[in-house]
């Protein structure tokens, strides 16, 4: 039996390291966000409007995440604000995973021939090579 990846919805905890993995390269994107830095401070606020689809419901959750380390200078200097804001698209489940570096579900056998689901991780920037 030749492998076949599965089209199975995503997990929750897949949704979350997508999300989580856009932030992750947003930040890191960011040229005074780099491991020869040093802050003695800093602030952040994080704002997510989600939409999801389960099962034929519509579902919207909003969040607000606000995160500091440090005190920020009494004379208030501000040495460097950073703004972002991205959107992440509706995309087929296997293109998530590729796209966000998390494993496909795969059909296949194991050593004693019983089909089995295994996570099989792909390049990223290859989602349009993932058949479903």
């Amino acid at each position: 039996m030749a492998e076949r990846t599965l089209n199975n919805p995503l997990g929750g905890n897949e949704v979350v390291e997508a999300i989580l993995d856009k932030i992750r390269l947003k930040l890191k994107s960011d040229c005074f966000l780099n491991a020869n830095s040093a802050y003695d401070w800093f602030s952040a606020e994080i704002e997510i409007h989600l939409d999801m689809h389960d099962a034929g419901a519509h579902i919207k959750a909003d969040f607000k995440v606000q995160a500091s380390n440090g005190e920020e200078p009494v004379d208030g200097t501000e040495l460097q604000h950073v703004e972002a804001e991205f959107h992440i698209d509706p995309a087929p489940p296997n293109e998530v995973r590729v796209d966000t570096g998390q494993p496909v579900p795969t059909l296949t056998r194991d050593s004693d021939g019983r089909d089995v689901v295994k996570g099989v991780r792909y390049a990223r920037g290859n989602a349009k090579k993932v058949k479903s």
